[in-house]
């Protein structure tokens, strides 16, 4: 695997374990229901979460290079703005849509 690729697999890795319970919540909990699968919600979700796992692990990487400077304190701010952002969307939407992952009918 090369250098560039193995960057994203922390991230992909996290951001899987962060989804996955949704989906299989949405698959035990939904199934008997007349509705589509919720693609598009779970890729936001996925798309969320991979947001705040990228954006942690190079915050946690630019720590470690112990780097200094206005550049550094920069990317550092503007990487806690995207961890923060990517906490307040993942937050509010489950909280939004838990009664559709625990199977409530009619939860929209």
């Amino acid at each position: 695997m090369s250098r560039n690729l193995a960057k994203f697999r922390l991230p992909l890795i996290a951001s899987m374990l962060l989804v996955i319970p949704f989906i299989l919540m949405e698959l035990v909990n939904r199934w008997t229901f007349n509705e589509g699968f919720p693609f598009s919600l779970l890729g936001f979700m996925g798309a969320v979460a991979l947001a705040f796992s990228f954006g942690l692990t190079a915050f946690v990487r630019q720590l470690r290079t112990g780097k200094k400077g206005l550049g550094t304190i920069l990317l550092l701010v503007l990487l806690l703005v995207v961890i923060g952002l990517s906490i307040w969307s993942f937050t509010h939407l489950l909280a939004d849509q838990m009664p559709c992952f625990l199977g409530v009918p009619n939860c929209d």
